[in-house]
């Protein structure tokens, strides 16, 4: 960012002030689909918007680590920029995004978020594979129609292992909670 010009007419340090102001103007220019951008005032981005800068790297398909307590925006950067990068035209596509997670309670959370966020997306379809849950022949052949697959580690690797799950044109992989 370009540093701010003093009265004096010397260039001044960027402040935490200036710093909160640049990024909150970043995260509200970003460039998203538009259907993205259709979010209701209820779906309000809340929470640091340093955050929202992740985004930016991701748009570009760069890897990205993004490290902050619980309920700083973590999970709003990866599921925003998928959705955007997401280009799906039939109704049946093959997984193109895998999201790992270590609990049950944590992939459905996320299901719940791609779901809030791609509202205005209907190609885009996100299907949770948790454990304790029973995986019916209606799921298995459900898993070729969502773009998006989140699951617990070991169901996930359980249905790949049967050839259940095919992952061939996988193009995002987000592993949460990765500590």
């Amino acid at each position: 960012p370009p540093k701010k010009q003093s009265t004096e007419g010397g260039p001044e340090t960027k402040t935490a002030a200036t710093t909160g102001v640049y990024q909150q103007a970043a995260l509200r220019t970003l460039i998203l689909r538009a259907k993205l951008n259709r979010r209701s005032p209820k779906m309000a981005l809340r929470g640091p918007a340093y955050l929202g800068l992740g985004i930016p790297y991701c748009l570009e398909r760069r890897d990205v680590r993004v490290q902050a307590k619980s309920g700083k925006g973590k999970t709003c950067v990866f599921v925003l920029s998928v959705l955007n990068l997401l280009e799906v035209t039939a109704a049946t596509t093959p997984v193109r995004c895998l999201v790992l997670c270590n609990t049950r309670e944590l992939a459905i959370q996320i299901t719940d978020e791609f779901r809030r966020f791609g509202k205005h997306l209907p190609s885009i379809k996100t299907l949770t594979l948790i454990g304790k849950v029973p995986v019916n022949q209606k799921l298995r052949a459900k898993a070729h129609e969502h773009a998006i697959v989140v699951g617990t580690i070991g169901r996930v690797a359980d249905l790949v292992r049967r050839k259940e799950l095919v992952l061939d044109e996988l193009q995002f992989l987000v592993i949460d909670e990765a500590d």
